[in-house]
């Protein structure tokens, strides 16, 4: 109950905080503020993804997905901050433009657990680190927003250099395309390394990433291409209608994840009758439909089959399973 009443009151607490921030930015008199179409777009997107991030935390309380998902839609509407009047306001919504996609990210490469393995966190440990390091070099030495004699100022500015902040951002779009690369190799590994059950569960949250990375890859290079105002606008929208559209294959991947679970948890507490350990195995991949799936006994630090052989994992993800108190 107190898991489920935390994420009714952090569900309620993005979407309203989703809700101010956005209902600002439309009367906003700062030149340049997103259309409507952007603003709104972005709305749904947030309150989506925290609409089912605290459908699947009461649901599936003993993972991290629910929570993790939440504060991806929070997170989407932080970077409006900067439409809503105020230097600091102002400075804040610039430097959290990404905060989204590092979060986005340690979403997908957590589930279904919400765990991450050594070589993830490295990998969402240093997009976090880039972000915000890009977040502070990004408004050094040029105003966000050049020529706006009404928009607020940029708290974090140093000096106004054309050729530095040229420098900055060229890099920049560089190491963004090398992170983007690197994160499709982690899922491609995570892909790998997971049973056929798990990658089932999986397919759906990696084919609603598709249209997000497309958009993402879009925006990295928009800048050095120059475009109108209409097209930048219009990858913003697209980059939003994919996160409308990424928590229904969320909780569609999760739902997979727990009927593949539950079928052996259901299979475990009914055998009765003895089984011999071949019959044990047969029994649970039929159960998953996966072939290679084996049974093990111990815990994750020494496992042995039904013949008392000590199991090496090779990379293969082991998933405890309990029935009763077994």
């Amino acid at each position: 109950m107190q898991g489920r009443t935390t994420a009714v009151i952090t569900a309620v607490a993005g979407a309203l905080f989703g809700l101010l921030v956005t209902l600002a930015a439309l009367t906003s008199p700062i030149a340049g503020a997103p259309r409507a179409s952007v603003l709104l777009s972005g709305l749904v997107a947030g309150w989506s993804v925290i609409g089912v991030g605290a459908a699947l935390w009461v649901r599936f309380p003993d993972t991290r997905v629910g929570a993790i998902s939440l504060a991806v839609g929070t997170a989407i509407f932080v970077p409006e901050l900067r439409w809503i009047g105020g230097d600091l306001a102002w400075t804040a919504g610039w430097a959290t433009t990404d905060i989204h996609l590092v979060l986005l990210s340690w979403l997908v490469l957590a589930f279904p657990t919400g765990r991450l393995r050594r070589s993830e966190r490295t990998l969402v440990g240093s997009m976090a680190a880039y972000f915000a390091l890009l977040a502070v070099a990004g408004l050094l030495f040029s105003d966000p927003w050049p020529g706006c004699a009404e928009c607020p100022n940029n708290l974090l500015l140093l000096t106004e250099d054309a050729n530095l902040n040229s420098i900055v951002w060229s890099t920049a779009r560089w190491v963004n395309l090398g992170l983007v690369a690197w994160l499709v190799v982690a899922i491609g590994r995570k892909r790998r390394r997971a049973s056929t059950a798990g990658r089932r569960a999986l397919a759906p949250v990696v084919w609603a990433l598709g249209p997000v990375g497309i958009a993402l890859v879009i925006a990295f290079v928009e800048p050095a291409l120059d475009v109108s105002d209409s097209v930048t606008e219009g990858v913003a929208v697209l980059e939003r209608l994919a996160l409308i559209a990424f928590p229904a294959f969320l909780a569609a991947g999760m739902v997979r994840a727990n009927l593949a679970l539950g079928r052996v948890a259901d299979l475990a507490a009914d055998l009765s009758d003895l089984l011999t350990p071949d019959e044990l195995d047969a029994a649970v991949q039929q159960a998953l439909g996966d072939p290679s799936a084996r049974v093990a006994f111990g815990d994750l630090s020494r496992m042995v089959d039904p013949h008392g052989t000590p199991i090496e994992r090779d990379g293969q993800v082991a998933t405890p399973v309990r029935a009763g108190t077994r």
